[in-house]
């Protein structure tokens, strides 16, 4: 149980990091959720907006039902504090370099299978398996600004 002396010591070192400039990191990325909301992706996670106190916004993992414990803290969209680990593994993969363009389109070769866009929505494209049509494969990935933020992995084939 947190005291009031914990409490104003917390918010001492809330306070320092937030004048220090160089106390945030930088890689964090935010990006609209599908329903209008706001998301805050770091290191292959991605976060949920869980408070905003004035300029301070604290962010929860999104694997929370799933026990992860993980928060964060950020001041005027820089990173300032991390708390936490998470007992799941990274969900986000930064896939530039798996975009494979040809004079007929573009691929994306993820998890081992290739998969053509099938739509793109401003900085964000719908890819499915390209073995869809000769298998009816239901596998798909999304991507947002070159980072793959949902996928659904059910092929049907090797």
């Amino acid at each position: 149980m947190r005291t009031k002396d914990n409490l104003r010591r917390h918010d001492r070192v809330v306070n320092d990091a937030i004048r220090r400039p160089t106390a945030h990191v930088d890689g964090i990325q935010f990006i609209d959720s599908r329903r209008g909301g706001q998301l805050l992706l770091y290191q292959g996670n991605s976060f949920t907006r869980n408070k905003v106190c004035g300029k301070r916004q604290y962010w929860v993992c999104k694997d929370r039902s799933g026990g992860c414990r993980v928060t964060i803290l950020t001041y005027e969209s820089s990173l300032i504090k991390i708390r936490g680990e998470h007992n799941h593994p990274t969900k986000f993969r930064y896939v530039e370099e798996f975009i494979v363009k040809t004079n007929r389109g573009c691929f994306l070769m993820a998890y081992d299978h290739k998969f053509h866009k099938k739509r793109e929505r401003g900085s964000r494209v719908d890819w499915t398996c390209s073995r869809r049509k000769a298998t009816g494969c239901r596998a798909a990935v999304t991507t947002h600004d070159h980072i793959i933020i949902r996928r659904t992995n059910k092929h049907n084939h090797r």
